[in-house]
């Protein structure tokens, strides 16, 4: 391990018991993991063995039976929750574990394995077929689901889902962040993570005898208090609000929380639909982008962001962090940025970042199983970092004095998808006006903007905002 667990050998073949080829040093490496994820999924898959959490090392018993869900469970009803009281085991930080109805074993079935594994027999069919998966590690954040009040198999509008994320204190995540604070590609994902669970347990893919792919449409929300590597334990709350159909497309739309000790950090709306292969090959865009895009006339100043450490999730190199640092290659978005000062609709700037699309990239890998796209996450974290590189030129006295708040706290921010980016793209842009600039001892800068891939705008962001907190 390197931390990627990764074999080299010599091999022979053989023709009638004669030697016919010989093979050195042949390699293979499995990306997207480590060996301590690899030591925990296969003790859990021993019965009486042991688990070894990735977030401490630490050996804890395991889950009884991987995976654990309600396999008897029957359509229209919703499962029990067991009757157990919650465990706050010592130095255990955050909301209790509640008593698990689905593992993380039966999450990752879901993610990458049998899809009858993480809801049961019902499932048995995508079993040999394609259906629409959570992410796989290391992008996956949730669990164990701890509550489920919605009726299994019935897409409709029904009762709050109960999830829980174990936050890692030295998740990938915080290093490649460069940053104290749960970057804000990771938060968003964890609400939309359990979306994307009450969307399968409620057989949306069985409506359709397509292949549907999964894709969030947009949303609202509001951030109360960024999370850390103290955090621990949260508990995330989603429930379906709508559920349609039409011309082979089902959209739904979530409520969606997430908070500690019944305190909110994060809440809001957001909108899921399923697409066959053709819907999403004609992706439009935004259809008014135009009118409503700023275009300079002169150009702006061509600004180097670096090739910091981490590379990947796994990189166990870190570049040391002062205080407004931008990511590590792991999670930096953007490959150069153009800066012009007094651009934009409200003159106080305009920034434009670019990035090549390398099919390679580990988030393909991780986002989805059989269906690799860019996660819509990394598009607005890569808007964020342009308001980072805007606050670095505006403010630089700053640089070792504070930090970045990972999106502003107490203020709304919106989102709209209308397109993906894919291993065939080319070119990802990101444009950012800023509307907004406040002064002060923790300054405050404000935006909107676009993302184009191939020239193509698919992304808005409205109301999006950093703030540089005192260290």
């Amino acid at each position: 391990y390197r931390p990627e667990p990764y074999v080299v050998a010599d091999a022979m073949m053989f023709a009638d018991g004669k030697r016919i080829v010989g093979f050195q040093d042949i390699s293979m490496q499995v990306t997207g993991t480590t060996g301590q994820e690899l030591e925990r999924l296969w003790a859990a898959r021993k019965p009486g063995g042991l688990r070894v959490q990735p977030s401490s090392g630490t050996p804890t018993p395991p889950e009884p039976g991987p995976p654990v869900i309600p396999w008897d469970l029957a359509p229209g009803s919703t499962p029990k929750v067991p009757e157990a009281p919650p465990s706050h085991p010592a130095g255990h930080r955050g909301d209790p574990i509640r008593p698990t109805l689905y593992n993380r074993e039966s999450l990752l079935q879901f993610a990458t394995g049998l899809p009858s594994q993480a809801f049961g027999p019902h499932f048995q069919a995508f079993d040999q077929r394609f259906i629409a998966r959570l992410p796989r590690p290391p992008y996956q954040f949730l669990d164990r689901l701890t509550r489920v009040d919605h009726p299994f198999l019935q897409m409709k509008p029904g009762g709050w889902v109960e999830a829980q994320y174990d936050v890692p204190a030295q998740a990938w995540y915080f290093r490649a962040n460069r940053q104290p604070t749960m970057p804000f590609c990771v938060l968003l994902e964890i609400p939309l993570q359990a979306c994307g669970w009450l969307s399968a347990y409620a057989g949306s893919s069985a409506h359709s005898p397509l292949d549907l792919h999964y894709r969030n449409l947009g949303g609202t929300a509001t951030l109360h208090r960024e999370l850390d590597g103290q955090t621990g334990t949260v508990t995330i709350r989603v429930r379906m609000t709508s559920a349609s159909e039409a011309g082979g497309l089902i959209v739904q739309s979530f409520d969606l929380w997430m908070g500690v000790d019944e305190k909110p950090l994060y809440e809001g709306q957001t909108t899921f639909g399923f697409f066959p292969p053709e819907s999403l090959a004609r992706q439009l865009g935004i259809r008014d982008a135009a009118e409503r895009t700023w275009t300079p006339e002169d150009q702006g100043h061509l600004l180097s962001l670096g090739d910091p450490h981490p590379h990947t999730p796994n990189d166990p190199l870190v570049d040391a962090a002062r205080g407004l640092d931008l990511p590590g290659r792991a999670l930096l978005m953007l490959d150069e940025v153009e800066w012009l000062a007094d651009g934009g609709p409200a003159g106080l700037g305009y920034l434009k970042g670019t990035r090549r699309v390398d099919p390679q990239e580990w988030f393909f890998q991780a986002h989805f199983y059989q269906d690799p796209v860019i996660p819509g996450s990394l598009g607005l974290e890569s808007f964020l970092q342009l308001l980072k590189v805007a606050a670095l030129q505006i403010w630089p006295e700053y640089a070792d004095t504070h930090r970045f708040e990972c999106i502003l706290t107490g203020e709304p921010h919106t989102w709209i998808y209308r397109g993906q980016v894919v291993p065939t793209n080319r070119l990802v842009r990101v444009e950012a006006c800023l509307t907004e600039r406040r002064e002060g001892p923790e300054p405050v800068l404000k935006a909107d903007g676009f993302l184009y891939v191939d020239g193509l705008p698919i992304y808005e962001m409205r109301d999006f905002g950093i703030r540089l907190v005192r260290l």
